[in-house]
C-alpha cells in the first residue's frame, strides 16, 4: 500500500520520480510512517535545514541547527488534522516547550516526552543566557545538525541530506511550508 501511495502521488511529475522516492524512503515500522517522513521532508525539514544553511552561510551570527525526532508516546491531536499524529512533527517542539500536553495528547505524557520538554528547555535557557550551545560540541553550521528527542545526538551530517538534494533538484521545495 505505501508503494501504491508514492507512485500516485508522484507519478503526476517525472516519470522516475517514484521509483527514486521509493529507494531513498524505504518501507520502515509502518506505511503510514514511511509516506509522513516524504511528505514531511517536502512540506518542512527540507526547506528549514536549506533555510538554516543559507543563512549560515552569511556573515551574520552563527547558525545552530536543530531536529526535532522525538515520535510522542501516545498521538497528538495537532493543526486540526482529522487523525491523531502518532510520529515526529513540524511543531512538537512547540508542544513540549511550552508543556500543552493536556491540549494535543490523547494520553498523559510519559517520561521520554517529559525528557524531550526537558532537553529543548535546557537548550534554549543555555543559548539565551550564554548564546552557546548547551552541549559544547554542537559547532554552528555547517559543521553540527543536533538531532533532538529524549537524548541529543550531534552529527557532522545534515538530516536527510540525499533526500532534501533529490526534492530540491526535482523543485519540491517550492511546495514546502517555511516559517
Amino acid at each position: 500500500m505505501y508503494s501504491f501511495y508514492v507512485n500516485t502521488s508522484l507519478r503526476v511529475f517525472e516519470s522516475q520520480l517514484a521509483e527514486v522516492a521509493l529507494r531513498l524512503y524505504p518501507y520502515a515500522y509502518t506505511g503510514e510512517y514511511s509516506y509522513s517522513t516524504i511528505v514531511s521532508d517536502v512540506l518542512c525539514t527540507c526547506a528549514v535545514s536549506q533555510l538554516a544553511a543559507s543563512i549560515a552561510g552569511t556573515d551574520s551570527a552563527p547558525v545552530y541547527h536543530y531536529v526535532a525526532t522525538a515520535w510522542p508516546t501516545s498521538p497528538i491531536n495537532a493543526f486540526l488534522l482529522p487523525f491523531a499524529g502518532r510520529y515526529a512533527m513540524h511543531g512538537i517542539d512547540v508542544f513540549a516547550i511550552f508543556r500543552r500536553w493536556a491540549a494535543f495528547f490523547t494520553q498523559p505524557p510519559r517520561e521520554k516526552d517529559k525528557q524531550f520538554a526537558d532537553n529543548l528547555v535546557n537548550m534554549f535557557k543555555q543559548f539565551v543566557r550564554t548564546g552557546q550551545p548547551l552541549h559544547t560540541a554542537w559547532s554552528p553550521l555547517p559543521n553540527i545538525t543536533a538531532f533532538i528527542n529524549d537524548t541529543v545526538t550531534l552529527s557532522s551530517r545534515p538530516y536527510h541530506d540525499e533526500q532534501c538534494t533529490f526534492w530540491q533538484k526535482h523543485g519540491f521545495l517550492q511546495y514546502s511550508w517555511t516559517n
